[in-house]
């Protein structure tokens, strides 16, 4: 879950072109590889909220997800709901 996770930086890990990894990434998972990571880093913040009392900002960290607002704007986009909606519904499990 790291923060500098990227495109740019698989494809340098792998020698190979950015369009190339997008290319290969998309034939084999039906999606770009920033959808991908997005979907990953939702469930994580999802298990994060469903299994610990940390704070959205903690989270973030967690995940490595840099812009906040961004997050809340994704998260409601998901799941139809805010994530202060999301906690208050799950509360019962903690």
């Amino acid at each position: 879950m790291d923060k500098c996770l990227c495109q740019d930086a698989v494809a340098n890990r792998l020698h190979i072109s950015r369009d190339y990894l997008g290319k290969m990434f998309r034939e084999a998972y039906s999606k770009s590889f920033a959808d991908y990571l997005t979907e990953v880093r939702l469930q994580k913040a999802v298990e994060y909220m469903d299994n610990s009392r940390m704070s959205i900002t903690g989270i973030l960290d967690e995940i490595g997800w840099e812009n906040k607002n961004y997050f809340y704007t994704t998260f409601k986009l998901k799941y139809g709901i805010t994530t202060s909606q999301y906690r208050n519904m799950n509360t019962n499990n903690l």
